[in-house]
């Protein structure tokens, strides 16, 4: 499963929170990327951590797709039992 954004989509066609295989359709990917309006995260930036965009980026790459969740209650793995 790929969620839509819910608060913005940055102008992206067709956008995801996270797109499998594709980057510059994932709103995670793009946030990191970006300063100002819409930079991931929203406060205390004022650099592009290059390194972790990549790692980001790459992973994303590598993603050949998203797996729904079992239960609402599971939807987020941080949150998992």
């Amino acid at each position: 499963m790929t969620w839509r954004p819910e608060v913005s989509d940055l102008g992206i066609e067709d956008a995801r929170l996270l797109a499998p295989g594709d980057p510059q359709r994932s709103i995670i990917s793009v946030r990191l990327g970006l300063l100002g309006p819409g930079a991931m995260p929203p406060i205390g930036k004022n650099l592009v951590d290059i390194d972790a965009a990549a790692v980001v980026e790459e992973y994303i790459t590598s993603v050949s797709e998203c797996l729904e969740s079992h239960t609402e209650k599971h939807s987020n793995a941080w949150f998992a039992d």
